[in-house]
């Protein structure tokens, strides 16, 4: 009996009715329609049992097979295993703003929020930008003594400093400053009045205009927590 059962496990026929079984089975997933089937306990089952049918057979006939064929069979099953395992996994989306938490994500096999098991935070949402085209005006007193155009990233000159635009906060629509003599660092500015500079610094700046951003890249600070404990934390 389990000779038999050994022999139907790595024969040929049952290599056939399986890869047949998987074909039909992923015709629709393959045109986007019933992805779930993927992660359908049926369809995990058909593909172990094809990884069982290959290594049996490569078991069954290794001394017959030379080095290519064997290669070719493992190569094969290592596919398999990382398809099988990824099976193993899920997608899940949930929509949470900076500073929020949830306990629960929509699973798009069950096709209903389920719970994650731990809670996810977001602490911070971080935003790059390509260097933003802006202009800054500069005020002595009250007076306008210059108006500069240029990209965030660059400088310029304004008598015996040099004023770099570092970035800007396009929330509160304010530009941060370092403001520099020669080669050294005098102190920092913004847009908003908000100076670390000597007493007595002649100048003040204001943000006059600036073009529309396009986002660089994005990333995210999550926490992961069960009962107030922190399981892991990092960044997207």
């Amino acid at each position: 009996m389990y000779e038999r059962l050994y022999r139907f496990l790595g024969g040929t026929g049952l290599a056939l009715i399986l890869f047949g079984t998987i074909t039909l089975l992923s015709i629709p997933g393959t045109f986007g329609f019933g992805r779930s089937l993927y992660a359908n306990p049926l369809f995990k089952f058909i593909l172990g049992l094809l990884m069982v049918n290959l290594l049996v057979c490569t078991v069954q006939r290794w001394k017959r097979l030379k080095w290519p064929v064997l290669l070719l069979h493992g190569g094969i099953l290592v596919v398999m295993s990382g398809a099988f395992l990824t099976s193993l996994g899920y997608v899940a989306t949930v929509n949470i703003f900076e500073g929020g938490k949830t306990e629960l994500a929509y699973r798009w096999d069950q096709e209903q929020d389920m719970p994650l098991g731990f809670d996810l935070a977001v602490e911070k949402i971080h935003r790059e930008y390509l260097p933003l085209p802006v202009k800054v005006g500069v005020l002595q007193g009250e007076e306008k003594v210059g108006l500069f155009t240029l990209k965030t990233g660059e400088s310029f000159t304004m008598g015996n400093y040099r004023v770099r635009v570092d970035s800007i906060d396009l929330q509160s629509e304010t530009l941060f400053l370092t403001i520099l003599q020669g080669e050294r660092i005098l102190g920092t500015s913004t847009t908003a009045d908000e100076s670390k500079l000597p007493a007595g610094f002649p100048y003040a700046f204001r943000l006059v205009a600036f073009q529309n951003p396009i986002l660089k890249r994005t990333w995210v600070d999550l926490k992961l927590l069960r009962d107030a404990v922190v399981l892991a934390q990092g960044s997207t």
